[in-house]
């Protein structure tokens, strides 16, 4: 699921929920939504947010996934982080009007010790989450599509990932070794995301006294994608969630706030990434309606 992409679903609602103290340190948050207009005939090309989710969808619905010649659908999986340049498109396949689920948005961490994966092994794809993990999601979308409140949703979904975090899979001393190694690169990944994809390489080098050729080298072996390619990744979806929130700003701010050249070269990213430029993004997100409840 791409958070980008549900601004073209027209009445879409959601609420945002928060995992435990326990679970904090590997789920950043929970996101259940609802909408009643889905739109089945069209396919959205995955824009990565520069992080893992999981995407569990109800009713017996799913999502279509293209990645080039393959075609796979999926009514839970994990999207993991993507170039802009990507091949993937999805399309919603929902047999009823209202298509609901819960999306899990992950923390570096949790992906490497509560879903026991590597970064690397998901970039550019999408995955079977039940698959991966080798566990069903079948009673977990039972209880939501029972609960009453979003109280009773956080609880279910805490529960579920709290069995998840104490199988034996899940070894909290593994992270503690491989923090050696990884704490430098996920220390990386935070910050690109913090100035939100507006930095360099170079101060970056600076800022954690490694060298440029030492950060490029930690991305291609833990991503797969060169550190630039991340940052691009985290501009644009900033760039973009400033259009969608406030439509009226000034194009030359939201260009110097998110570190473009100039206004050709945001309007050529974006063209290369959406197929069409900025105006159009604008005029169709002004045309439907998103709620956030």
């Amino acid at each position: 699921m791409n958070n980008l992409y549900f601004t073209f679903i027209e009445g879409m609602e959601s609420v945002v929920l928060a995992p435990n103290s326990e679970l904090s340190p590997f789920i950043e948050k929970y996101v259940f939504f609802e909408c009643r207009n889905v739109q089945t005939d069209i396919d959205f090309k995955l824009v990565s947010n520069g992080k893992v989710e999981l995407l569990v969808v109800f009713n017996k619905d799913y999502i279509l996934v293209k990645n080039d010649s393959q075609i796979s659908h999926y009514s839970n999986c994990i999207f993991g982080i993507s170039c802009l340049s990507n091949s993937i498109e999805f399309r919603v396949v929902s047999k009823k009007s209202c298509f609901k689920g819960v999306s899990v948005i992950f923390h570096f961490r949790g992906v490497y010790d509560l879903l026991n994966l590597e970064l690397k092994s998901i970039t550019n794809r999408v995955v079977c989450f039940e698959t991966v993990l080798g566990i069903s999601v079948d009673m977990l979308v039972k209880n939501i599509s029972n609960a009453i409140c979003s109280k009773s949703i956080e609880n279910i979904l805490n529960k579920f990932f709290m069995i998840l975090m104490k199988r034996d899979v899940f070894n909290n001393y593994s992270f503690l070794i491989r923090n050696r190694v990884k704490n430098n690169f996920l220390s990386i990944l935070n910050m690109i995301i913090k100035k939100n994809g507006n930095c360099t390489v170079n101060s970056l080098s600076k800022d954690f006294n490694q060298s440029s050729r030492t950060i490029h080298r930690m991305f291609i072996c833990n991503i797969g994608l060169s550190p630039k390619d991340y940052m691009k990744i985290i501009r644009f979806n900033h760039a973009c969630n400033i259009m969608t929130a406030f439509p009226e700003k000034d194009w030359f701010d939201i260009i110097c706030s998110c570190g473009y050249y100039d206004q050709m070269h945001f309007i050529h990213e974006f063209k290369s990434v959406m197929k069409y430029p900025p105006m159009k993004f604008l005029r169709k997100n002004s045309t439907l309606k998103s709620r956030v409840i």
